[in-house]
């Protein structure tokens, strides 16, 4: 117990309280007596339930402090002490409700998005890595990354034909080159973007052997590129999903017929020219 009498702690807090500065013996003895006062404060009897929400259990001390607080009755001393208490029990609410505030539903949903966005961009992250595709490769990630692993259960590398030809489609509906210039454009340094850089690193390091890389590269396309230029039944083939090269297919025709377009008559399955002017 202090040993300071009511007014001298009085005193002190008031000089606390308005920038004073007090000695560390002082300071001691007025923490060491508010500490006394304020641990009055006694935890329920065992069994007790609160009768409403917000119900605090209080000594018989504080119990006094508020009683005298609604009569003007509190001298200095005990107005102090009872506003440090009033302070302990706010900052206490206050802490409550900002943890509650921290954990609410809605936190919550917003602390799984963000683990769902993290966990997406990992995934994409590492798909990009195991096919060693470039961000402008996007449309051909999933086929290459599914070559890829194929080759690393299989040993084998996919068919040439089969996945060469989206690389055909996309260059041509995409970039509108042929197959060589996109292949030589994709994999030149200067179309290499931050995101590309780093998951490159990650799949050089990763695969020893890239299905990619490997069918890029000339002695493989080489074939397949002068096979569309030269063949026109494969080429037919290669690009027969290729919105470009259909409709110039389409507008090639009809100039060879002059302007006329070929369609089928409904009635007798006979094919017959119509004149496009005349509708």
């Amino acid at each position: 117990m202090s040993d300071l009498t009511p007014d001298e702690l009085a005193r002190l807090r008031l000089r606390a309280k308005h920038g004073g500065t007090l000695t560390p013996e002082e300071q001691r003895a007025y923490d060491d007596y508010v500490t006394e006062q304020l641990s009055a404060v006694s935890s329920p009897p065992s069994g007790a339930v609160p009768p409403k929400k917000g119900f605090k259990w209080e000594s018989e001390r504080v119990a006094e402090w508020r009683l005298k607080a609604r009569h003007d009755g509190l001298d200095e001393n005990e107005r102090l002490l009872y506003q440090d208490y009033q302070q302990t029990l706010a900052l206490a609410g206050a802490s409550v409700e900002a943890e509650n505030k921290a954990y609410s539903p809605k936190a919550e949903k917003s602390i799984v998005f963000r683990g769902a966005i993290s966990l997406a961009l990992l995934a994409l992250i590492g798909l990009f890595s195991i096919s060693g595709c470039k961000l402008s490769e996007l449309s051909l990630l999933v086929p290459y990354t599914s070559y890829q692993l194929g080759y690393a259960l299989t040993g084998e590398m996919p068919n040439t034909n089969e996945a060469l030809t989206p690389i055909a489609v996309e260059a041509l509906d995409s970039w509108l080159c042929d197959i060589r210039t996109y292949a030589n454009g994709i994999q030149s340094e200067e179309a290499n973007t931050p995101f590309d850089d780093i998951t490159s690193s990650f799949h050089h390091l990763l695969v020893k052997d890239s299905v990619r890389d490997y069918l890029l590269s000339e002695n493989v396309f080489g074939g397949f590129a002068d096979a569309i230029q030269n063949d026109a039944a494969f080429r037919d083939a290669v690009y027969r999903n290729s919105e470009v090269y259909q409709a110039a297919k389409k507008r090639a025709e009809e100039q060879a017929n002059g302007g006329k377009q070929t369609i089928v008559d409904p009635n007798d399955g006979r094919q017959t020219i119509e004149d496009l002017g005349n509708g």
